[in-house]
């Protein structure tokens, strides 16, 4: 997908995916995702999600 294409996917479906790319990450971090919950925060613009240790 070109960089100046825009893809609808929906807010749930976003959340999921950035969600699994957090998980990706920490496993590529040699970490396991056990040991970290998931916080999803919106604001006007943004969606954000992190990964926090438990």
């Amino acid at each position: 997908m070109k960089l100046d294409e825009v893809r609808v996917i929906g807010k749930d479906k976003a959340v999921e995916q950035l969600k699994f790319l957090v998980v990706q990450q920490i496993r590529a971090a040699g970490k396991d995702e056990i040991n970290y919950s998931r916080s999803v925060l919106e604001t006007d613009q943004d969606l954000i999600v992190a990964a926090i240790p438990k």
